[in-house]
């Protein structure tokens, strides 16, 4: 999966779970100036989860402060997924 159809698949998880979410968001756009407290953050994770088919650890976020990060870490799981199962 390409960063942008991530971004979008995030886009949608967002949207689902936080209220008023700003038009103009994109990969620059700050977790806390866009809505997303830890609480949502967690939800989102869990709705990709579900949408991707896929597994996240409890450190896997740590580092994310932008939607662009958030999209990082889901294609770095997605790719490793994939991979491994490639070899399985």
């Amino acid at each position: 999966m390409t960063k942008d159809e991530m971004l979008a698949v995030i886009k949608e998880a967002i949207d689902e779970v936080v209220d008023d979410v700003p038009v103009d968001l994109g990969p620059d756009s700050g977790l806390g100036t866009s809505g997303i407290d830890s609480l949502s953050l967690v939800e989102i994770v869990l709705v990709m989860e579900e949408r991707l088919g896929i597994g996240t650890g409890p450190d896997d976020f740590d580092d994310v402060r932008t939607v662009g990060d958030a999209v990082d870490v889901f294609v770095g799981l997605v790719d490793a997924q994939e991979a491994a199962e490639a070899v399985s």
